[in-house]
């Protein structure tokens, strides 16, 4: 058919003979069943952009092209639904390619799903959460500071409030993370778009709001215990004496605040006012998260992980030297509160922590040797330093191994083009933080569960969920308080 004859079959031209140009009637009063651009998606019956990219690949699939991307079709469709969209390829078919994107099929619209952990499969599960649904709920039940019902929206007053249960907030956060994007989570889970959203980011605030000391310090009422014993496995697999965990610093890529940006140019334009900084612009705004070594916007996340594979983190700002954030952080002054007992009764000796050679050397720090400096040494001094480095290297790595696991847990972290210190004008610098530290506490309990790379390096058994939380929720853990 010509778009000529869709057109008329919408009612919206007439061909009063052939071959002549159609022309369009005069606007009638709008029935109930008349479709208008000024509808939704779901109103017209059409299939929502984000489930179309999925229908289009799975064609593709039987084709043989694009198998790569199809396999993932699964990651927000249910069983049931990809098995009526393969039941359905004729219908569907004519669905993508009508013209008019009208006289389409019925798509009805997911259900509201309350209790999404009792919806799908051990695995679509695993996919859509990264743990089992055993395990969901021992975490869930673990995380005792959380409350039992939490009130969503709550900035933005009583009218937009939503409650949800503790298990729901949890669900909706950790898919939204392994998610393809907002509209397929919130589809998946019969929300709104603005109802998820709000969803995750006051998530992310109560738990960090509960449980931000436990992973920005270290507990150390738990670790002294059972740091002498790190340190003897660590130097039997052919470690330096008294090491017991490793730590570097790196970026976490944000969005570019950009010359057009409202929110720096609202933030300039109120410098310029208040303060009479008539040089203040928004290339100041975009220095203030710029670094120029990575070449990009964001904020230095730095990562402390210690020999039973759990990870401290520490954001701070990007344009800031690894060393610095270092001696800001908690954990420069917690570390030198940790002693190593000798087994022959020895006086305590301080523990030290791999890094790289932007820390320096201290009594707690042991980084490796630099070129440089081992060009100045004799070449038995220089063989002992090549030596001892290189077995200290598989060590020093673990750290790098949380940077990896986090990404490949948490696909979310790694798009960068979502995560902006800028919201509604405001920079928002804590809601960003709290993404990454509740990540980084949500992959502590995955390290307590399923292990890591960085224990099967150490050959250390982790902590229980039980144990890794036990001292924060009974309000015992020795904090910095900043």
């Amino acid at each position: 058919t010509t778009p000529a004859d869709r057109w008329m079959h919408c009612g919206m031209f007439s061909l009063d003979t052939p071959g002549v140009v159609a022309q369009r009637r005069p606007r009638q009063p709008r029935s109930p069943f008349t479709p208008s651009r000024d509808d939704t998606v779901e109103d017209r019956g059409r299939i929502p952009p984000h489930d179309l990219e999925w229908v289009v690949l799975d064609f593709a699939e039987t084709e043989g092209r694009m198998r790569k991307r199809a396999r993932h079709e699964d990651r927000f469709l249910t069983p049931d639904e990809m098995d009526n969209i393969r039941a359905q390829d004729g219908v569907l078919l004519r669905h993508i390619m009508s013209y008019d994107k009208i006289c389409r099929p019925p798509m009805a619209k997911n259900p509201r799903c309350e209790e999404p952990w009792l919806a799908w499969d051990s695995y679509h599960f695993w996919r859509m959460t990264r743990f089992f649904p055993g395990d969901f709920d021992m975490i869930c039940s673990e995380l005792k500071l959380f409350p039992e019902i939490a009130l969503i929206g709550e900035k933005r007053g009583p009218k937009h409030w939503w409650r949800h249960t503790r298990k729901f907030c949890i669900f909706s956060l950790l898919y939204r993370w392994n998610s393809m994007n907002l509209d397929a989570a919130a589809w998946v889970l019969g929300m709104s778009r603005q109802e998820l959203s709000e969803v995750s980011n006051d998530s992310k605030r109560i738990l960090m709001r509960h449980y931000r000391k436990t992973v920005t310090d270290l507990d150390l009422l738990f670790i002294q215990d059972r740091v002498s014993d790190w340190a003897d496995t660590l130097e039997l697999l052919g470690c330096s004496p008294r090491v017991a965990g490793s730590l570097d610093g790196k970026c976490w890529q944000w969005a570019r605040p950009g010359s057009t940006a409202k929110a720096a140019k609202k933030i300039a334009k109120e410098m310029k006012e208040k303060h009479q900084l008539d040089g203040y612009s928004t290339n100041l705004i975009q220095m203030a998260f710029y670094n120029g070594h990575y070449k990009c916007h964001g904020v230095k996340v730095q990562h402390l992980v210690l020999a039973n594979g759990i990870v401290h983190a520490f954001p701070y700002s990007l344009r800031t030297h690894d060393s610095r954030v270092f001696y800001a952080s908690p954990m420069e002054w917690q570390i030198q509160l940790l002693r190593y007992k000798p087994a022959d009764g020895g006086p305590f000796e301080p523990i030290r922590i791999l890094c790289d050679q932007a820390y320096g050397a201290s009594e707690n720090l042991l980084p490796y040797t630099p070129k440089a400096t081992l060009e100045t040494m004799g070449p038995n001094m220089r063989a002992e330093h090549k030596a001892r480095d290189k077995q200290n290297a598989p060590f020093r790595m673990t750290v790098e191994d949380t940077y990896g696991k986090h990404v490949n847990l948490w696909p979310h972290v790694g798009k960068h083009t979502v995560h902006s210190v800028f919201h509604n004008g405001v920079t928002d610098w804590e809601l960003v933080t709290d993404t990454w530290l509740s990540m980084t506490l949500f992959t502590n309990i995955h390290t307590c569960i399923y292990g890591s790379q960085a224990t099967a390096t150490f050959r250390i058994e982790p902590p229980s969920v039980s144990e890794y939380l036990a001292n924060t929720n009974a309000g015992r853990m020795v904090t910095s308080g900043v």
